[in-house]
């Protein structure tokens, strides 16, 4: 189990980027060593593979269904927008965990996974299905002034899940972004975007959805957009002002589709007696 200090950064969502070692959770040098074997990249172009951020952008416990512990990572493209989230979870056995991984395109265009030379998933669309937010303040000018737009909007979103049972459990908004990202002056003139954050919506502290708040550029200048990406194998369902705008019912899993994942391999892995989930 996390510390108390830990636990209670991550329901307030502000877990910092680098936590002190005492405070590193032990299962993510196991996750960062499976996130380095993976390759990431546009589809058309695999001799430009995607770089990894550094760190985890966040770390997850799950004990409502079942008992399994994670961190979440992003492959993230040249003009600074994350283009693919992959999750490395693990579940207790023991001396041993379960290693799985879920991963989730956010590319505009075809996305390829692989692990070890083999694929893990082949999205062969975008990501996304990006929507405009067309009630609410253009984008300010200043990088600053729509950082707080950012989280304003994101505040505007509500989400719940389904599970098989016909329970429905509200899902809680982390109101820190887990990303945000800007495109620099020379990509800017190239780039769909010109900035954005990518939040989470949770059952616990474990993501089942992500959602992402950007300046997109259209025929008529720069405007609010949103996208979803499911992160679970439960329906899920996300309002806009209390109106329903995205769901993923039946939730949606596909190895040539945006959002894929499985078991891969058992590893030797004990948790601390007085970290055990």
């Amino acid at each position: 189990m996390l510390s108390a200090l830990l636990l209670l950064e991550l329901f307030l969502g502000q877990v910092e980027p680098e936590p002190p070692t005492r405070e590193r959770p032990y299962w993510v040098e196991t996750a960062k060593k499976h996130i380095a074997e993976c390759e990431v990249f546009p589809t058309d172009d695999p001799e430009h593979p995607l770089k990894p951020h550094p760190e985890p952008v966040f770390h997850h416990i799950q004990s409502t269904r079942g008992r399994s512990v994670g961190s979440v990572f992003l492959f993230v493209e040249p003009s600074g927008r994350p283009a693919a989230v992959g999750d490395v979870f693990l579940f207790p056995r023991g001396k041993q965990h379960e290693l799985y991984n879920e991963w989730h395109s956010l590319a505009d265009g075809p996305l390829t996974v692989r692990w070890n030379s083999g694929p893990l998933m082949a999205c062969a669309e975008a990501g996304l299905a990006w929507q405009s937010i067309s009630v609410g303040p253009p984008p300010a000018e200043s990088r600053v002034a729509r950082e707080r737009q950012l989280r304003q909007l994101a505040r505007r979103f509500t989400a719940h899940l389904i599970n098989r049972e016909k329970d429905k459990y509200e899902l809680r908004l982390l109101t820190t972004p887990l990303y945000q990202y800007h495109a620099d002056d020379k990509a800017a003139s190239e780039a769909t975007h010109l900035g954005g954050g990518m939040f989470t919506f949770c059952q616990e502290t474990d993501p089942e959805i992500f959602l992402l708040v950007e300046v997109r550029r259209t025929e008529k200048g720069p405007a609010w957009h949103y996208a979803a990406a499911e992160f679970s194998n439960l329906s899920l369902f996300l309002q806009l002002d209390g109106k329903p705008v995205w769901n993923a019912d039946p939730p949606r899993f596909s190895s040539t589709g945006p959002h894929f994942g499985g078991k891969l391999k058992d590893v030797d892995l004990a948790a601390p007696a007085a970290e055990k989930p």
